[in-house]
């Protein structure tokens, strides 16, 4: 088990402005396959056959690729929770119409999972190690804590504005490397410390805003992401990009409960890549194409 404790501690300067410190703790566990082995072919070992690798590592398993087993005495333990322990200082302002806030945060992660990987001096595809066999690359591959630390430092500003009909929503956010030990590269950030799998800036924002229509209540919103310039785990520059979305929302007068909403995701239809990391030979793991193309969607939905 691992518990997430959180400790805070409010100050009220005023009925509508207070400072917040915090600390708290949260975990990431290993994936399900971990506890069951992989799939078919793909030479994923489950944790219950480290102790068959360990058996072997001065004998056949080849950690370091030269082919030799003897050389090394590696031995694979059983995996902790990667840790990430948040300290988190914040200001937050409210009046009538709007709401403001900031948060200014140190991050430190330990633990971290990563895959790792072994070959063998004679064992094939298709052999046994454990209960596992070893894949068609004539390997194993499973996941284990790395030993160093990651710290982080970033801020956070959220602002809400109301007017009339409308309302105005936006944040910023920076994440900054403070330090990370040299064999956690590729993992959550780049050897020069940049880093990667998020976007060290981004802005957010949305616009709403509420009407009538001879069809019924109307809302209209239009929302947008922006990521600044990024790192790729091969510790290359990429461009940032922008991803827009539109839709409307009315509720029909002629028949109470009716709703129809529309849906634009990805105005603009923007392929650019996002960010991802990776560890062991990432050539050409720029980034990932995970932003869907333009797609639109119309609902009718009815509540009774």
């Amino acid at each position: 088990g691992q518990l997430s404790p959180r400790l805070g501690m409010i100050y009220l300067l005023e009925a509508h402005r207070h400072y917040r410190v915090s600390w708290q703790r949260g975990f990431r566990g290993a994936v399900g396959v971990q506890f069951s082995g992989g799939f078919v072919q793909d030479g994923l070992m489950s944790q219950n056959n480290f102790a068959a690798l360990n058996a072997i590592a001065t004998t056949e398993a080849d950690f370091d690729y030269d082919g030799i087993a003897a050389n090394d005495n590696r031995q694979l333990s059983l995996l902790k929770p990667e840790v990430l322990d948040s300290l988190e200082l914040a200001y937050t302002q409210r009046g009538g119409n709007y709401l403001w806030q900031n948060t200014l945060f140190f991050n430190t992660t330990k633990n971290i999972i990563a895959a790792e990987a072994n070959g063998y001096e004679t064992l094939q595809y298709g052999d046994q190690v454990g209960t596992d066999s070893v894949g068609t690359w004539n390997g194993n591959w499973y996941f284990q804590n790395q030993s160093g630390q990651l710290k982080q430092w970033g801020l956070e500003v959220d602002a809400i504005w109301k007017f009339d009909t409308w309302q105005f929503s936006g944040s910023y956010s920076l994440v900054k490397a403070i330090s990370a030990t040299d064999n956690l590269a590729g993992i959550y950030s780049t050897a020069s410390d940049h880093p990667i799998a998020f976007p060290e800036q981004m802005i957010k924002f949305q616009v709403v805003r509420n009407f009538e229509t001879d069809f019924g209540a109307s809302k209209l919103h239009f929302n947008g992401l922006y990521f600044h310039d990024f790192y790729s785990p091969t510790d290359v520059k990429l461009s940032g990009s922008a991803t827009f979305n539109v839709g409307l929302v009315q509720q029909l007068h002629w028949l109470e409960g009716l709703q129809w909403r529309m849906m634009i995701n990805n105005l603009f239809d923007n392929d650019a890549l996002y960010p991802i990391n990776g560890t062991g030979n990432v050539e050409g793991s720029e980034g990932t194409p995970s932003i869907e193309g333009r797609t639109t969607s119309i609902e009718l939905s009815y509540t009774f």
